[in-house]
């Protein structure tokens, strides 16, 4: 099958915002700070509460799909984990993050709307998540057909890794929690094939017709 690996540039990476209220942290149109050049995140994905502040993390991620010509049948989304601290559910979201992942891109998440709430109905889930993250191993996501079709008819296919809990459904954690994630990036070269990945399964073709 197929392996698409993420783009080997600053075009992923993590990005944070930090508040004493929830809210505010959460619908925040700039992150505090971002990290594009590290070959892994031990904080990539997270919300928690500590002293008197609301910590949350995001993980941007990009794709180049410029030669996928045809809506797959099948894919799945992998991140190797680093480290994991009480995260049950992580979420595939669709984004638009710019060519560099900056501060300004925390919200580029099309449909995102400010003022709190439950996103869930609001943005384009790509995959529902993980029921658990596995720290030493792959992370997988069963990608959606919007996430199929955006591949498709894209030059390259942007997405964010995000608590699902608390961050998507706009439930602050309690206080003192720690729910934290980490992940390799694209810049993990080097190293063994760690970097995100996207393996699908080409579509059927009718017999006598060619990809």
């Amino acid at each position: 099958m197929p392996t698409l690996w993420s783009t080997s540039t600053v075009a992923d990476g993590l990005v944070f915002s930090l508040d004493s209220d929830y809210d505010t942290a959460r619908d925040a149109t700039s992150g505090l700070g971002y990290d594009n050049n590290d070959a892994y995140e031990a904080n990539a994905i997270r919300t928690n509460y500590h002293r008197g502040n609301y910590f949350l993390g995001r993980a941007f991620l990009r794709f180049d799909v410029s030669d996928v010509h045809m809506a797959a049948a099948s894919g799945t989304l992998s991140v190797h984990g680093i480290a994991n601290n009480g995260i049950a559910r992580v979420v595939c979201v669709k984004a638009n993050q710019g060519i560099t992942v900056t501060t300004p891109d925390w919200d580029a998440i099309p449909g995102w709307q400010t003022g709190g709430g439950d996103q869930t109905g609001n943005v384009t889930i790509y995959s529902t998540g993980t029921g658990s993250w596995d720290a030493s191993d792959w992370n997988d996501f069963t990608l959606s057909a919007d996430a199929l079709e955006d591949i498709r008819s894209n030059s390259y296919f942007y997405c964010v890794l995000m608590d699902r809990n608390n961050d998507l459904r706009g439930v602050a954690p309690s206080s003192n929690t720690s729910q934290i994630n980490g992940l390799y990036f694209s810049e993990s070269t080097g190293l063994p094939s760690v970097d995100p990945k996207i393996v699908y399964t080409d579509p059927t073709m009718p017999t006598g017709q060619n990809a």
